[in-house]
């Protein structure tokens, strides 16, 4: 086999663990997805960042409470920012508004997994979306640890 061959190359190749493996790998299988870890990460500091701004401003919750579907009006922008906060957490295990009987029965739910019928939370019922979503806006605002 010449010198500069392909299959010399690769031969040589460091595997994990070794001198040279952050230059060359030949097993992907050996690194691990940080990605969870810098989600913590900015997790951590994100929600840093809301509790503080919830003790700064705790009438959030009273504004949401008038308008939690955003359909009356623009929000306060410490308001956006909450709610982006909560919108960018992962599907699973968040509340959301289950309508038991649309338009006439809502209830509360966390998602488990895709295609599974609802968990429910607990056995209250809202009589309309709007009570309900506010309700899992005041969940979410508790499980930061903050001003409820």
């Amino acid at each position: 086999m010449p010198v500069g061959s392909v299959d010399n190359a690769l031969a040589t190749r460091p595997t994990c663990g070794g001198a040279n493996a952050a230059l060359a790998l030949s097993d992907p299988t050996c690194l691990r997805d940080k990605e969870a870890d810098w989600f913590l990460f900015y997790d951590a500091s994100r929600t840093a960042t809301v509790r503080a701004l919830l003790e700064k401003h705790p009438e959030i919750v009273e504004e949401h409470e008038r308008n939690p579907l955003s359909r009356a009006g623009e929000q306060s922008q410490a308001l956006q920012i909450l709610l982006n906060f909560f919108r960018g957490h992962p599907t699973l295990g968040k509340f959301y508004v289950y309508a038991q009987r649309p338009w006439l029965d809502y209830r509360i739910a966390t998602l488990t997994e895709r295609g599974a019928p609802p968990t429910f939370i607990d056995q209250r019922s809202f009589p309309d979306e709007n009570a309900a979503a506010h309700a899992v806006f005041v969940l979410r605002v508790e499980s930061l640890g903050s001003l409820r």
